[in-house]
């Protein structure tokens, strides 16, 4: 027979609450550590649920507003005109011929379609335009494949933040591929440590696969505001290239021009407002634009 130990001081403890205050304490004691296990439940369940209502409430908030923010991705977003400069510029030396900055002024803004056609007859290339866009983009993967090489414009993420915070709608109106755009974008956004697929942030990326007509048609930017159901009047367009802002304004939108290296010497008369960056136009809040 084990011998019984002398009881500890909570036993002493409960010994002595008992003697003097009589009550179930074990029944009361029990019970309430139910009740804090139901109201800890409760609580979680109600944070989650008001994040959720929070999350849904905002994007409600957004989805009904009546203006948008749609900006262009390369030269605008993102300096990818420089490696599309210095691809295009080592395919062509590979041939014998030197681009000038003349000459990459008439290709910025375009498809690679218009811009093959272009270069054919420009360099007197003895290639067809699928040969030519072949050649010319196996320079350009190559320069881009360096994560590093890719260099975001100043004031991008001003710009983002204050587009969200004026509750305007967000998208992306592009002369490139979808592919490439989406994988841009997503690259962008990881840079900004945005942790979210570019769908989700942007609320539409129209992109040359989406319409049959590239800027400065304005076919691309109609499209935009017909998907993010807000009137031309109230959307304003980021643009750097000139057939860009031609195509904003034909579509009857509002046009901030935001010229880059290789295009700060075209006219752009057209446009609403020009700034020299991105920052700029964040630091002046979209000039009233928006």
């Amino acid at each position: 027979m084990l011998k019984r130990g002398k009881p500890g001081l909570m036993r002493n403890a409960g010994y002595v609450v008992s003697k003097f205050f009589p009550f179930p304490w074990r029944m009361f004691l029990s019970r309430m550590h139910g009740v804090l296990l139901v109201w800890s439940g409760w609580g979680r369940w109600r944070q989650k649920s008001l994040t959720a209502f929070e999350e849904e409430k905002m994007a409600i908030d957004i989805s009904t507003s009546k203006r948008a923010l749609i900006l262009d991705m390369d030269g605008l977003m993102v300096d990818t005109e420089r490696l599309f400069f210095e691809s295009l510029n080592d395919f062509l030396a590979a041939m014998g011929h030197r681009l000038t900055r003349e000459h990459f002024q008439q290709v910025v803004g375009k498809t690679t379609a218009e811009n093959c056609v272009y270069l054919k007859e420009a360099f007197g290339l003895e290639m067809s335009h699928r040969e030519i866009a072949q050649g010319w983009m196996r320079y350009f993967d190559t320069e881009i494949k360096d994560p590093d090489s890719v260099r975001l414009m100043p004031g991008l993420r001003e710009v983002l933040e204050l587009g969200r915070e004026c509750g305007a709608m967000l998208a992306v109106a592009s002369s490139s591929s979808r592919k490439r755009v989406e994988r841009t974008v997503r690259s962008v956004l990881m840079r900004l440590g945005i942790g979210k697929a570019p769908d989700r942030f942007f609320h539409k990326i129209i992109t040359r696969d989406d319409v049959e007509r590239a800027k400065p048609d304005p076919a691309i930017f109609r499209l935009a505001s017909e998907r993010l159901g807000v009137e031309p009047g109230s959307c304003l367009v980021l643009e750097d290239s000139l057939v860009g802002v031609q195509a904003a304004k034909a579509a009857g939108m509002k046009v901030i021009a935001v010229p880059n290296h290789y295009s700060d010497e075209e006219g752009f008369t057209d446009s609403d407002q020009v700034a020299k960056s991105l920052l700029e136009v964040a630091e002046n809040r979209f000039f009233g634009l928006l």
